[in-house]
Order: C-alpha cells, then structure tokens, then sequence
C-alpha cells in the first residue's frame, strides 16, 4: 500500500509479507531389542549358512541369545550387564521397535515416527519521500525480516516422541534503516548521500539440554539418548555512509564518490562439553586376548560379526571413555564446561572512486572508471 501524505511533498509505502508452513519430519532411531533390555546379548554365530549380514529379521537361525548370566561369564570382572545402564534405557524411555530392517538386526532394531515441523517469516518494508524543495529531496527507508524454523537440517526436532518439540529453531532476523538526500543544485549536477544501517542476527539455539555440560554417546548399537547441546549465534551489523556526485558535461558524465563501511561481526559457538561415549573408545578398538576368551567359541568369523561383538559386548557393561573441551581465558585457566566462547571480529571497508562516461556517438559510449580500496583492515 502507498500513496500521498500530503500532495506533491510527501509519500509513503508499506509492503508486508507472511508465510507459515507447517509439515512433517520422518524420523528413525536406533533402539534396543527386548532381549538388549533384559540384559541379555546376541550376537552372530557360525551356523552353515551364516555370514556377517544376518539379522533377526531375515536370518534369525544364524543368532544366539546370550542370558545375562552367560553374559557375565565373559566378563573379566565376573560383572556382566551394567544394572544402571539397563535401568537408564528402561526409563528414558527407549521406544519399542517398529522397524526391524533398522538398527543392526542383532541387538538393535528401528524406530519410526514423524514429528511435526514449523516454519514463519515475517517480512516488512516501509518507505517515505519527502520533497523539501525543489532541488532537495530526502528519503527514509526501513525494513526488517523475522524468520524462525524448526531445525530439521541439522539436528531432528525430537529424540524421541514425547520430548519437548522443536529441539531447536533457528532464527534468521535482518532489519537495515537508511535516509537519504538528493540535492540538484544545478541542472547538471546531482549530489547523492545516505547514510544506512543493516544488521544481520542469526541464532541456532538449543531449547532443551537435559544433560548439560555432558553429551552422551553410545557407542553401542542404539541411538544416544539426547540431541546435542551445541549451540551458536552471530550478530552483524554493518554501518554504512556513501556519497556521491554526479556532473554531465557535454557528452560526458562523472561520477565521483566514496563508500565506507564499517562491519562488525559478533559471534559466539559453545560446544565445550564433556563428551562421554558408552563403550568401547579411544585407542581399544579390539577385544583380541590369548585365546579369544572374550569371545563365544561359536561367533562368526565374518569380519562383521567379529566388529558387531567387539562393539556390542563393552557396551552392555557400559565401559566410559570420556573426552573434556574446555575453553581457556587469557591466563590459561580453564572456564566451566559449558561457557562457550565469544568472538569478536571488526572489518572496515573505504572505496574512493572516479567514473567517466562518455558517449562517442549514439550507439558508442566508453566508460572509464578508477577506484581506490585501502588494504582491508580488521581487527
């Protein structure tokens, strides 16, 4: 919408634009058989026939069902499943599966379900003329842009149904305001300044981290428990002043001018969290002892069914190896996991230029233009 304020001297116009989309995400997890949740372990053997890609779905003669008694008979420490662990999986809670071509077909099978997600933008644009005089004129122009999205790109919308929905939304908002003034002080002469502002926000952050400053992973058979906790935002505005004269003499026309920018970049990332994997980690990739005895006798020689066990088999005991990220202050000491970090970043742009457009005939015009970048400066 737009028109007149007040006739010959004053206008305006608004624009609005919307948009709300909603639809669904498909997603899969990885959870654990009934049998993974009584303690019990399966694993591959070596009937005739058998090989590393049998699955209780298509093969079900080629796995063997461990008790967790048998289990613990493997166990150095005479342990066998970890009673908390299981008891974590149970009260998660760890859906039951629907998918069986999901998971590893042995311990672990799939989980489907579908999540709703959302999307909005809000887009504004707003501008006034005013005519002070005949030779002077001024503008002023504003407009902003509001977006927020469930992130489905980067991360799912859930873990699992019943968790609090969207895990994250991101936004996307930019707002940029100018005024300008136009002054004809001649019938040959143009002289054009504004001054501007447009900043940019972006932030993907988390609404739910229920085991922060720690991000588990199983490194088992079945999906992590949470979504990560990571999070990040950035913050650019970027100030802007420019002026320009332009002057037709004959058949030429000059242009001159400068254009300064001063960019600011605000941004912050935390990521630094105590990584715990549940698991076989680090540097043990292997379970080989003299004389196989962590190993049933019958297990499949398949390099698959060997890997499958080997994951399988620590995970059910719930071994932790666990990585810390920190970040550190200037005199070295280590903030609290969990802190994140900020960064800071200042760039400022100048351009001085000089343009000649000259019209050697009718259907030949040259343009000749020089401009001047200072080395870019940040900071």
């Amino acid at each position: 919408m737009g028109g007149p304020i007040k006739k010959d001297k004053l206008f305006f116009f608004f624009d609005y634009e919307g948009l709300r989309r909603a639809q669904s995400e498909q997603i899969e997890r990885t959870v654990p058989t009934d049998a993974l949740r009584a303690g019990s372990l399966a694993y591959i053997n070596s009937n005739p026939g058998c090989d590393g890609t049998a699955r209780l779905d298509t093969a079900p003669n080629c796995i063997t069902v461990l008790t967790p008694a048998e289990v613990a008979s493997f166990d150095p420490q005479g342990v066998g499943p970890n009673s908390q662990l299981l008891s974590f999986i149970g009260s998660r809670p760890y859906p039951e599966p629907n998918d069986p071509s999901g998971g590893d077909g042995v311990n672990s099978e799939g989980f489907r379900f579908t999540a709703p997600s959302h999307q909005t933008v809000n887009l504004y644009t707003a501008r006034v003329d005013y005519t002070v005089t005949e030779n002077n004129r001024l503008f002023f122009h504003g407009s902003l842009a509001r977006q927020g999205r469930d992130d489905d790109f980067n991360t799912d919308i859930v873990a699992f149904p019943g968790d609090s929905a969207p895990h994250s939304r991101d936004k996307f908002n930019q707002y940029a305001v100018s005024i300008g003034w136009t002054w004809t002080p001649t019938a040959n002469i143009i002289n054009q300044a504004s001054v501007g502002l447009v900043r940019t926000i972006l932030d993907f952050p988390v609404t739910q981290s229920p085991s922060f400053p720690n991000e588990f992973t199983f490194g088992g058979p079945i999906s992590s428990p949470f979504l990560g906790s990571s999070s990040q935002s950035r913050n650019v505005p970027v100030p802007e002043f420019r002026d320009g004269v332009t002057w037709t003499r004959g058949k030429h026309t000059l242009d001159f001018g400068t254009d300064i920018k001063f960019i600011r970049q605000i941004s912050a990332l935390k990521n630094d969290f105590n990584f715990v994997g549940i698991g076989l980690g680090g540097f043990n990739q292997t379970l080989d002892t003299p004389g196989d005895t962590l190993r049933p006798s019958d297990l499949n020689s398949d390099p698959s069914a060997i890997s499958n066990w080997t994951a399988r088999f620590p995970f059910s005991s719930a071994g932790i190896p666990r990585i810390h990220e920190f970040n550190y202050d200037k005199s070295g000491n280590p903030f609290p996991s969990g802190t994140g970090k900020s960064r800071d970043f200042n760039y400022n742009e100048y351009e001085f230029y000089v343009q000649d457009s000259w019209k050697v005939r009718s259907d030949l015009t040259l343009i000749f233009r020089t401009a001047l970048r200072p080395p870019l400066r940040s900071l």
